[in-house]
């Protein structure tokens, strides 16, 4: 099953006439479950990754200046 990162806990107040408007952000999932593309069930509000995810990708002065 296809899953989709999506929460509106994500959507960030941006200036009108913005490049990347947050509205279409939101309008897409809408349209996709209007026109039945998916189902509300494919969409889930991903969780923090815990340190050793993080520490994959990244280095530990960077987390840890998100961290402290």
């Amino acid at each position: 099953m296809l899953k989709i990162a999506n929460h509106p806990a994500f959507v960030l107040p941006l200036p009108e006439r913005h490049r990347f408007p947050m509205e279409k952000y939101d309008l897409l999932p809408q349209q996709l479950l209007y026109e039945g593309s998916i189902e509300a069930v494919n969409f889930f509000k991903p969780e923090l990754p815990d340190n050793q995810h993080i520490l994959a990708v990244h280095n530990k002065t960077y987390l840890d200046s998100y961290t402290s």
